[in-house]
C-alpha cells in the first residue's frame, strides 16, 4: 500500500508529453489485444508492457531533471533515423522511435528507457503476436520432441523423433503449439518479470535472471510432454481430454515459477557472520 502511494504522488511530477505518448500507446494496445486471435496470451502481454513502466515511478521525481540538453540531443538524432526506417525498412518501427524521440526531448534518459519498453510491447509485439507464436513455437516444439525422446530413451523406452512428431510404443504422437509452452509465453513472460525484479537489486542481476526464464520453460515443457508421452501409453488418450491437458499446461507453469524462484535465489549470496572483533582498547 505503501508503494501504491509512492506511485500515486509521483505522478503528478510526469511531464505532459511524455505521459500523453504513454497513455496514447497503451490505448493502442489495448485495441490490439481486442482484435488479437489469443485473447488472453494478448491481454498478458500488455500487462507485461505496463509492468515495464511502472518501475519509473520509484525514483523520485520531483528531483528528476527534464528536459536536459543531451536527452534533446538524442531525441534530435532520433528524427531523422526514424525517417529513414520509415522510407527504407519498417514503418511501426519509426513510429517507436519517434515517440521515443519526444519522450527524450521533453523528459530524460530514464523516463525514454521505460517508455521504449512499453512501445515495443504495445507497438511492436502485439501487433505481430500470432507471426511470433508460429515463429517461436515451431523451435520449441522441436527442441521438445527431441530432448523428450532422448529422455524416455535412456529410460528404456523405444521411441523416435521425426521433426515434431514422436512416436513410442509404435504409436506417433505429434508435438503442437498447444504443446509446445507457447500459450502459456506471455503468462510465464509476465510473472518472470515480476519475480526477478522484485527478487533482484541491481539491474545486471535482474536481466540475467530473466534471461534464464526460457531455458527453464523450456525444461518444464520438456517434462510436462514427457508426462503426456507416458500418460498415454499407460492411461491412454484420456490424458489428451481438454481439461487434463490443460491442468497440465497449468503445472508447467506452476513448475517454472518455482524453478524461477530457486534459480534466483542463489544470486544472494550468503552473508558471512562477522568474526568476532577485538575489543578495543581504553586510553
Amino acid at each position: 500500500m505503501d508503494k501504491l502511494k509512492s506511485y500515486l504522488k509521483n505522478v503528478k511530477y510526469t511531464p505532459f508529453i511524455p505521459g500523453l505518448i504513454v497513455v496514447l500507446s497503451a490505448i493502442v494496445g489495448i485495441r490490439m489485444c481486442w482484435i488479437a486471435a489469443n485473447l488472453e496470451s494478448a491481454a498478458a502481454l500488455w500487462v507485461w508492457g505496463l509492468v515495464l513502466y511502472l518501475p519509473f515511478y520509484t525514483h523520485d521525481l520531483s528531483k528528476e531533471k527534464f528536459c536536459t540538453r543531451d536527452s534533446m540531443v538524442a531525441a534530435w538524432i532520433l528524427v531523422p533515423i526514424s525517417i529513414l526506417i520509415l522510407y527504407f525498412w519498417y514503418p511501426r518501427g519509426a513510429i517507436v522511435l519517434l515517440l521515443l524521440a519526444g519522450t527524450l526531448f521533453f523528459g530524460n534518459f530514464r523516463m525514454g528507457g521505460y517508455v521504449l519498453g512499453c512501445l515495443l510491447v504495445w507497438l511492436i509485439f502485439l501487433p505481430h503476436l500470432d507471426y511470433m507464436h508460429h515463429f517461436i513455437s515451431h523451435p520449441m516444439r522441436i527442441i521438445g520432441a527431441k530432448f523428450s525422446v532422448v529422455a524416455l530413451q535412456l529410460c528404456g523406452f523405444d521411441a523416435s523423433v521425426a521433426g515434431t512428431e514422436v512416436s513410442i510404443n509404435g504409436r506417433t504422437i505429434a508435438i503442437t503449439a498447444a504443446c509446445s509452452g507457447i500459450q502459456q509465453l506471455e503468462a510465464m513472460l509476465l510473472v518472470g518479470w515480476i519475480l526477478a525484479y522484485t527478487m533482484q537489486k541491481q539491474w545486471m542481476e535482474r536481466l540475467l535472471h530473466f534471461v534464464l526464464l526460457l531455458p527453464i520453460i523450456i525444461f518444464s515443457n520438456i517434462v510436462r510432454i514427457i508426462l503426456t508421452l507416458l500418460g498415454i501409453v499407460y492411461i491412454g488418450d484420456v490424458i489428451l481430454s481438454d481439461s487434463v491437458h490443460s491442468g497440465m499446461g497449468f503445472g508447467m507453469v506452476l513448475l517454472t515459477v518455482i524453478l524461477f524462484i530457486c534459480v534466483g535465489k542463489l544470486f544472494h549470496e550468503k552473508e558471512e557472520k562477522p568474526e568476532g572483533q577485538k575489543p578495543e582498547k581504553e586510553n
